[in-house]
């Protein structure tokens, strides 16, 4: 039970602070810690509920143990020469080095079989599928999997909150609703409290610390593995697996509430403590020095991104060229290298939580798309976009863009100015 209780959402908590432009905050930065390592916890737990399944005394349950070990690390070794000497040298073929779906398919066909050979050896399937999984992140194929598998992920977590949704049966539930929503409000306190006070004792701040454990009062979509394989097990059973399995899809239904309202209840929570006057939120102070995001780091992004940066204003970058963004880094500008015509890339910087957006791409069908999805994430927010010519600005304005900078314009004026200067007048 406490193996169950412990885990959190990573899916929904990180989700939500990605849709906030949260995950730089402090409070963001201790919830994805500890999500991180709660993930890499599910391999020792799953071993633990399989030990403790087998019965027997104390000898027999560390000789269980020494051969899942064995047997894990044999398992590990052998995908580590799959992924990383086998399926590299047929990726990099020239034929085939340019085939995305090829590298997709062949990650599935890796997580399937590793699922497949853990069960014939003798060990937990899902421990074989997360084994696949950390060693596919680390390969030199990781981005192109991850953006090539986007739309399995999307079918794979419908289909698992489905089958978590499945669970819970409601007749149980409506008879013993006053138990369930019990649990429900436990969980959400207790762990909330345990969460803040655990960050406490490490020395973090307790306003970030107290938003932290209130992101993460909540049993995560890990802990339905875990239950379920106790239960085949025969560890947990009846009402008690009822119970626990009810309240684990009542708290991920409250955990994008939870994480949304983390901080702002914290901050109630430390006034009610009279502590609001000896910790600073960093977070609200984020807010007032919001970044401006540059679009596109050529001549026109480099120069706009100086004068920002000379003004004293934070900036932001998005480029394609990975090679030029050394030197943005080294000017003290925050870097993501991608394509911004992607909606996933402008969630990523937190468009909603920018000061302005500055689009510098020449080309005008990028810059219109550009303008359209900034518009649609982040509306609010000002958005300076660059006309190469005169006759596109009607286009741009439409698109969705606040100000349009016509190119011609500015050139001209910029050639009437050094015109003048050459001869000695100036422009009124």
């Amino acid at each position: 039970m406490g193996a169950v209780v412990a885990l959190s959402s990573t899916a929904c908590v990180l989700r939500v602070l990605a849709d906030r432009a949260e995950m730089d905050s402090m409070h963001g930065r201790y919830a994805l810690g500890i999500l991180l390592f709660q993930d890499i916890a599910v391999v020792p737990l799953i071993l633990l509920i399989t030990m403790l399944g087998q019965g027997g005394g104390a000898a027999e349950a560390f000789r269980f143990l020494g051969r899942t070990i064995i047997a894990a690390m044999g398992l590990g070794f052998g995908f580590y020469l799959i992924f990383y000497l086998i399926t590299p040298r047929i990726l990099l073929r020239p034929e085939l080095k340019h085939n995305q779906e090829l590298s997709v398919l062949l990650a599935v066909l890796m997580g399937v079989g590793a699922t497949w050979l853990a069960h014939e050896v003798g060990l937990s399937p899902a421990l074989g599928a997360f084994l696949a999984g950390m060693l596919l992140a680390e390969s030199p194929f990781a981005m192109q999997v991850r953006a090539g598998a986007s739309g399995l992920k999307a079918i794979f977590i419908v289909l698992f909150f489905s089958s978590a949704g499945m669970y819970a049966d409601p007749a149980w539930v409506a008879s013993n609703a006053l138990l369930v929503i019990a649990g429900i409000i436990a969980i959400a306190i207790g762990k909330s409290a345990i969460t803040a006070m655990a960050l406490i004792l490490f020395k973090s701040v307790p306003l970030h610390s107290a938003a932290a454990g209130i992101a993460l009062g909540q049993i995560g979509e890990f802990s339905f593995l875990l239950a379920t394989a106790a239960a085949g097990m025969g560890i947990l059973s009846g009402d008690l697996l009822s119970l626990i399995l009810s309240v684990t899809v009542g708290t991920l239904f409250l955990s994008s509430y939870q994480v949304s309202w983390a901080l702002p209840f914290a901050e109630r929570i430390m006034r009610f403590f009279k502590s609001t006057g000896a910790v600073e939120s960093d977070f609200d102070h984020a807010h007032e020095h919001s970044p401006v995001l540059v679009i596109g780091y050529g001549p026109a992004g480099r120069r706009t991104a100086e004068e920002l940066i000379a003004r004293s204003y934070a900036v932001s970058v998005i480029d394609l060229n990975a090679d030029s963004m050394k030197k943005v880094i080294e000017k003290g500008m925050h870097v993501h290298i991608g394509d911004a015509t992607h909606t996933e890339i402008l969630e990523h910087t937190g468009i909603s939580k920018m000061r302005a957006v500055v689009v510098t791409i020449p080309d005008t069908a990028t810059a219109r798309r550009i303008t359209e999805r900034v518009k649609m994430l982040a509306p609010h927010v000002p958005l300076i976009v660059r006309a190469r010519y005169n006759f596109h600005i009607p286009e741009i304005h439409k698109a969705g863009a606040s100000i349009v900078v016509d190119e011609e314009w500015e050139v001209g004026y910029s050639l009437a100015d050094q015109a003048c200067k050459a001869i000695n007048c100036s422009l009124q």
